[in-house]
């Protein structure tokens, strides 16, 4: 995200859901925001090349969903009233844990799921409605421009190339469990998991084929730990990090980022551009806590996972009144 040192214009490379929740928070301190995108964007809720994810099951965490709330008034309605529903977590998860399913039970946790092209559209409609927003699609970035070493000054281009009463099925693997790439297959797969998901989805028609998605390693570049850095640039999004989209993490980060910026922007002296190293450094720290390095256990993290098996048994076999909020 290049800005230039008086301060008027900001680029966002990429309008996913990082870039338009930096777009978003760049307009309240920006003369003019161009949000540059790759893909050429449909005009309506679908998906794009840029989101191979896209074609599963999204959803915000709670404080994800409590950051765009803030910097999107009315999201949450909006998403509802387009198909989107809000559910109790407590009341409206079947989770099939080791011992058993849990019985229903309200937490007061309202979670929103959603097709991740409905969560898309809705947000680029509500930021190019900003005024200093201009969306530029089917442009590729190609390199960043500069005035002086380690001074970005703006970025090159190349030209390039709702829920529907619908139920979204998501299935997961792990393990090296082999994933369906059919119709039938995908059916036989659904029926070997424990749970009502084969008897809900047997009588359904599919309205499109199946999608797989393979790309659940986390990965994390420590730019915070560089010793110098480009004025004019800040990274963020899946730029600096990408997580297992399977625990929704992603989204939530990007908000959280877009939090920062704002904050930061908000600091600054009036006429000074924004320290980029300074959010790099901000930010790193941030994202490690949210990492899982399966080649490095953390400390502690057996006796975390004793705790969740524990929890998990009484869930299963304690009365639903003993897991009621207070």
């Amino acid at each position: 995200m290049p800005t230039d040192t008086h301060v008027r214009h900001a680029v966002v490379m990429g309008a996913g859901m990082a870039g338009l929740a930096a777009a978003r928070v760049l307009a309240d301190s920006f003369e003019a925001v161009t949000v540059i995108e790759r893909d050429t964007l449909p005009s309506a809720s679908a998906p794009r090349a840029g989101v191979p994810q896209g074609h599963h099951v999204h959803g915000l965490l709670a404080l994800g969903a409590e950051v765009f709330e803030g910097h999107f008034p009315g999201l949450r309605a909006e998403l509802e009233q387009a198909g989107a529903p809000v559910w109790d977590w407590g009341e409206g998860l079947c989770a099939v844990l080791p011992n058993g399913i849990p019985p229903s039970t309200p937490m007061g946790m309202p979670i929103q799921t959603f097709s991740r092209p409905l969560l898309e559209h809705v947000l680029r409609q509500r930021v190019t409605a900003l005024g200093p927003v201009t969306l530029r699609d089917g442009l590729t970035v190609t390199g960043l421009r500069t005035a002086a070493p380690g001074k970005i000054t703006g970025v090159r281009v190349r030209d390039g190339d709702g829920e529907d009463n619908a139920l979204h099925v998501t299935l997961h693997g792990a393990n090296g469990t082999q994933l369906p790439h059919n119709d039938d297959d995908f059916l036989s797969f659904a029926k070997s998991l424990r749970g009502p998901v084969a008897d809900t989805i047997a009588s359904l028609t599919p309205t499109s084929a199946v999608r797989r998605y393979a790309r659940t390693v986390n990965r994390r570049i420590a730019y915070h730990r560089l010793a110098r850095w480009p004025e004019g640039l800040i990274a963020l999004g899946d730029s600096v990090c990408t997580f297992n989209p399977a625990y929704g993490q992603g989204m939530t980060v990007a908000a959280l980022e877009a939090r920062l910026l704002e904050q930061m922007l908000g600091n600054r002296r009036a006429g000074t551009p924004l320290d980029g190293q300074a959010f790099q450094k901000a930010a790193g720290p941030r994202h490690r806590l949210l990492m899982a390095d399966g080649n490095h256990p953390r400390p502690g993290l057996g006796a975390v996972a004793a705790l969740l098996a524990r929890q998990g048994r009484q869930l299963v076999h304690e009365p639903p009144d003993r897991h009621r909020p207070p």
